[in-house]
């Protein structure tokens, strides 16, 4: 079966059942190669998605939140026999010290790990939106809103950028066609 390349956007707010299940690979840590190759697809279509399509960003935000979530409610019930023994070993171990600094070291790692990338698309387009203020602008922020009256027409800024982001992600050179393959 040859693969497809998909070249149209879905619309806003609707992936498709094969989208769904791109999300759901790619949460589970397939790369895009890996997904591309399990839903018979090209791998630049998933790059495409997982750069540039709000929705389909969103719903990986989602998904990788709610695997993690699953993972932290275990290690959390862990954590009590955990501190008992770390507790018994600061009391009596010959390396308190040691324990104690992995101790502190575990607890800014356990929190630096959840995920906290934005959930919806919306939030995604108000990124890109941050992005392009900051490269237009530099330090001109507070020229920002005449800027926008200007540059944008009729359209508001999130119109602009979306339709941007749907350009992107049926253009075949926003990703690469070779070289590494971000997960």
């Amino acid at each position: 079966m040859p693969k497809i390349e998909s070249k149209t956007a879905p619309a806003p707010a609707e992936l498709s059942v094969i989208q769904l299940n791109a999300v759901d690979l790619l949460a589970a840590g397939e790369s895009d190669a890996e997904t591309a190759a399990t839903l018979n697809i090209h791998r630049i279509t998933v790059c495409r998605w997982r750069n540039h399509l709000p929705e389909f960003k969103a719903a990986l935000a989602r998904q990788r939140r709610a695997v993690w979530g699953s993972a932290l409610d275990k290690l959390r019930m862990l954590l009590p026999r955990a501190v008992d023994v770390l507790a018994a070993e600061l009391d009596s171990g010959e390396d308190r010290a040691e324990v104690a600094l992995n101790v502190l070291k575990l607890a800014g790692a356990a929190i630096a790990v959840v995920p906290n990338d934005p959930t919806t698309p919306e939030e995604y387009v108000r990124e890109a939106i941050a992005a392009e203020r900051k490269a237009r602008l530099g330090d001109r922020e507070g020229e920002l809103d005449d800027l926008i009256a200007s540059s944008f027409g009729s359209e508001t800024p999130a119109e602009a950028v979306r339709g941007r982001l749907a350009a992107l992600a049926a253009d075949d050179s926003a990703c690469p066609t070779s070289g590494h393959d971000e997960q």
